[in-house]
């Protein structure tokens, strides 16, 4: 027996896509970290709902270009246990320097 996915599920699942591609154009951009945290907030914000399925990691002392970001897929897979607060932002005063 197959399973069928929500169109929730489905359009969830094309929020983080996009969101993904967009993070790793900001990534290969050459803003400066200004910007970069105002263009990051932006995708976050856009994305909605999606962007409690991403996370991003800044590593301390190390400039802000190179942060990383994963996809929670235990939460991607069970969307009722990840619902929590729509859109994202990031503090710029944590990132700057």
């Amino acid at each position: 027996m197959e399973l069928k996915k929500s169109p929730h599920i489905l359009e969830e699942r094309r929020k983080v896509a996009r969101l993904c591609w967009t993070i790793r154009a900001l990534k290969r951009s050459t803003s400066s970290p200004q910007e970069l945290v105002t263009k990051l907030n932006v995708a976050l914000a856009e994305a909605g709902s999606a962007s409690q399925y991403v996370k991003l990691n800044f590593p301390d002392g190390a400039p802000v270009a190179s942060f990383r970001f994963t996809i929670d897929n235990s939460k991607l897979r069970h969307p009722e246990y990840g619902s929590g607060t729509e859109g994202g932002s990031i503090e710029p005063q944590r990132l700057s320097g």
